[in-house]
């Protein structure tokens, strides 16, 4: 359970999401915001530096709610696909920011967490067609008779 110790840890630091601009910390820089246009000293205001950490806490934890609920064994599959679309859909939003230069240093394990997720649900797809098939091939060796 490496994801529930990485999910702890993620809650338990004050700081967040850490982002970078490139690899490094949002340097200071011109006069306006890159984003906003608002007059800044740094490559981004508070404000969309703020919204940018915000929208990576709301991605991170959309992706660990998904694993959360694709560990629970009664949890149907069109549930389980459906926390997957929605984490897949907020990590898609968190990567559009990389038009402004800006990434975030857990991206890269939640989206492994992701990939990981897709590959479970591939499987679990495949076994339920599978059943789905053999009891169609009883039903039908059931009527023959």
């Amino acid at each position: 359970m490496r994801w529930q110790a990485e999910w702890e840890h993620f809650h338990a630091s004050d700081s967040g999401p850490t982002p970078r601009y490139g690899k490094n910390p949002f340097p200071k820089s011109a006069k306006r915001c890159k984003r906003c246009k608002m007059p800044s000293e740094l490559q981004f205001c508070i404000v969309c530096q703020t919204e940018f950490v915000t929208q990576a806490r709301l991605c991170f934890t959309t992706v660990m709610d998904a694993v959360a609920i694709q560990q629970e064994p009664n949890r149907p599959y069109e549930e389980k696909r459906a926390a997957y679309r929605a984490a897949k859909r907020r990590l898609k939003n968190l990567l559009d920011l990389k038009s402004y230069g800006v990434t975030f240093e857990q991206t890269p394990y939640f989206r492994k967490e992701l990939r990981r997720l897709r590959e479970r649900l591939k499987e679990e797809k495949a076994v339920a067609a599978s059943v789905a098939a053999d009891s169609e091939e009883q039903k039908t060796a059931a009527h023959r008779q």
